[in-house]
């Protein structure tokens, strides 16, 4: 009898939610003992599974699975919410490799997994949960962990690190959903594919691509570990920059639906609190395209749960000649737009000059608030929230004056308590801080940077 990935000891199920375990068995009956309760359950060609509900949060607990020939026993599971780290490389960034190297303390309840990330060729390294300590958390998502050390919720955490560096939104949704959008498959999906080499040469290329990598990779390991002092992005300076990008093609991990395949439908029945979404960077060139791939990344997620799933979206920092200035308002306006989705924005944690600021404290922080505001009903600071129609922000902000553009044209508006004043009655367009690497002006009593905006009417 074997049960199914990611189902494993140290496991946090999610509370109030239905949890489908399965798995395969060759006898005829798999039982189940959990919390007391036992469940009978047919095999039926080969594949078993058992549902079952949890209200309260707790544990440790054990669970006990039986056949007629096997016997399972799986230990420290916690009841408790878990959560989706999803997006590209500044989620997937490691804590070894931020500049804080660690968390300020350890929380006995928190439970972590990260799935194996898909590349040529691909290892199926089926990584298991595991608790949150000194020693996993070097390996583990920094951005994540500081999110489970600031959530400060007195119940078991689970959070899934699934991401991948230099990887497009439209990675993450499923092929045909991408061939059905008409704006997608003209614009992205389609562009992709434009004259390949053979499947021979693709291979090859792609072969010759990933020796040069790993050996890349080995240095880069090499010299992380003799200058621990050191900042990645020091590092990089010395060592040279990831050879990129990879070979395009079938092989390529960053095919259009490639990771929703691969990595995403790998925990899609595991059931979670929220999705905690960072993205963009790889989109930024084309990011004409990404208010369509972003609103369609969250229908077709929230479809694939069979639930409205609340999305917490972590803005763009700064960065010079990026286009994030674009990106940073579609992330701004599909919130705006899309029910339980919720800003986070990220300045002044960024580095103008490189793309993955070391420091995620600050990051990690913000979101954890979010969540503890949004879904907890905490008085946490948050990223305030701008009521277009009255110029008025939904929480106390510091007075400052604010450097603005109205109908193309250079002001002084100021923040007064809740409100910003402008200088004019009427306007067609009023911005603020639209730039790659916007000076921020406007900032809640807190401390937490308002999103740069441009309003049109």
């Amino acid at each position: 009898m074997e049960l199914d990935y990611p189902y494993s000891n140290h496991m946090v199920l999610q509370r109030n939610k239905d949890i489908i375990l399965s798995g395969t068995s060759e006898e005829k009956e798999v039982r189940m003992t959990f919390l007391k309760k036992e469940y009978k359950v047919p095999v039926n060609d080969g594949r078993w599974q058992i549902s079952f509900k949890i209200e309260k949060p707790g544990g440790p607990y054990c669970m006990v699975l039986t056949d007629d020939r096997d016997t399972l026993v799986l230990d420290d599971i916690l009841v408790g919410d878990v959560y989706l780290a999803a997006g590209q490389s500044n989620m997937e960034l490691e804590m070894r490799e931020s500049k804080e190297k660690k968390l300020p303390s350890y929380r006995s309840n928190v439970r972590i997994m990260t799935v194996p990330k898909y590349i040529y060729p691909f290892e199926d390294d089926n990584q298991r949960w595991k608790e949150l300590n000194e020693e996993t958390v070097s390996s583990f998502s920094a951005v994540a962990s500081f999110f489970s050390y600031y959530l400060d919720e007195d119940i078991p955490i689970g959070i899934i690190s699934n991401n991948k560096g230099g990887t497009s939104a439209s990675c993450w949704i499923e092929e045909e959903v991408l061939k059905s959008n008409n704006v997608l498959k003209e614009n992205v999906y389609d562009p992709y594919y434009d004259d390949l080499p053979s499947l021979d040469i693709q291979k090859e290329e792609t072969e010759k691509y990933y020796n040069i990598f790993n050996n890349y990779q080995k240095e880069l390991k090499e010299y992380i570990n003799t200058h621990p002092e050191m900042t990645l992005s020091q590092i990089k300076n010395i060592v040279g920059h990831t050879p990129w990008p990879p070979p395009k093609g079938y092989y390529d991990y960053r095919r259009p639906g490639s990771l929703y395949e691969h990595m995403f439908k790998r925990t899609l029945y595991y059931p979670v609190n929220a999705v905690l979404w960072y993205q963009g960077e790889e989109d930024s060139p084309q990011y004409m395209y990404y208010s369509e791939l972003l609103k369609t990344l969250i229908t077709s997620w929230r479809k694939a749960y069979d639930e409205d799933l609340p999305f917490f979206i972590i803005q763009l920092p700064e960065y010079e000649n990026s286009h994030f200035d674009e990106i940073r308002r579609v992330q701004r306006e599909v919130v705006c737009s899309i029910k339980d989705t919720y800003l986070v924005t990220t300045l002044k944690t960024g580095d103008p000059d490189y793309i993955h600021p070391a420091s995620k404290e600050e990051v990690g922080k913000r979101l954890a608030y979010s969540v503890a505001h949004y879904l907890y009903e905490k008085n946490t600071p948050v990223t305030p929230i701008l009521d277009e129609e009255t110029l008025t922000y939904d929480q106390d902000m510091k007075e400052n004056d604010v450097h603005l553009i109205v109908d193309g044209h250079a002001c002084i508006g100021h923040i007064q308590n809740r409100k910003l004043i402008i200088p004019v009655q009427n306007y067609h367009m009023l911005a603020y801080a639209n730039d790659d690497n916007p000076k921020v002006e406007i900032e809640s009593v807190e401390g937490i940077p308002a999103s740069p905006f441009r309003i049109e009417k």
